[in-house]
């Protein structure tokens, strides 16, 4: 009950977040994290939880973003084979959804908090090889080369920034 308490914060589909609170949900879900972490887990990533989905709405607060990155940077070491299972598929839903978020639809805060989660997570395997399906690529190839009225300098250069990332870590595996 409690945790459903904490995350009707972002439950909300107004924009934008109040920031300063936004600071506080981050840094309680932090905390919950590293202390509570055997009962957070089957909360954040059961099948039928609407975190991630919400996390993802409010991307553009960096805060929440921070947030959302803890959650798809976690191993699934420790966990139940079923846990595990629905661990590994709400994060490729996230990294297939946050290579959406840097189309020029989105605000620049958006662009910009789903590069850097991108990045971030760029270095483990399995997120670089859903980064560097083709589908997405051509997608970040779309986004960055968009010079139509609604495209907009942030989602070029974020989709630019991802797409060398996964050259360079492509590259990078190739020299190991």
């Amino acid at each position: 009950m409690l945790l459903d308490k904490l995350f009707s914060f972002i439950e909300t589909r107004e924009k934008p977040l109040n920031p300063v609170l936004a600071g506080y949900f981050q840094k309680l879900v932090t905390i919950l994290l590293n202390r509570k972490q055997r009962q957070l887990l089957p909360y954040i990533f059961a099948k039928d939880s609407p975190v991630m989905d919400n996390l993802l709405y409010h991307v553009y607060q960096k805060s929440i973003s921070e947030v959302l990155n803890k959650f798809v940077s976690l191993s699934d070491n420790n966990c139940s084979d079923e846990l595990a299972q629905e661990i590994k598929a709400k994060q490729q839903h996230v990294m297939n959804y946050l290579s959406d978020k840097l189309s020029p639809e989105y605000t620049e805060e958006d662009n910009l908090n789903a590069a850097t989660i991108i990045g971030d997570l760029m270095e483990n395997k399995e997120f670089f090889q859903i980064v560097a399906k083709q589908q997405n690529i051509r997608k970040l190839v779309d986004f960055s080369l968009d010079q139509s009225e609604t495209s907009n300098d942030a989602s070029r250069v974020c989709s630019v920034q991802v797409l060398t990332q996964i050259i360079r870590s492509a590259v990078a595996n190739l020299l190991i």
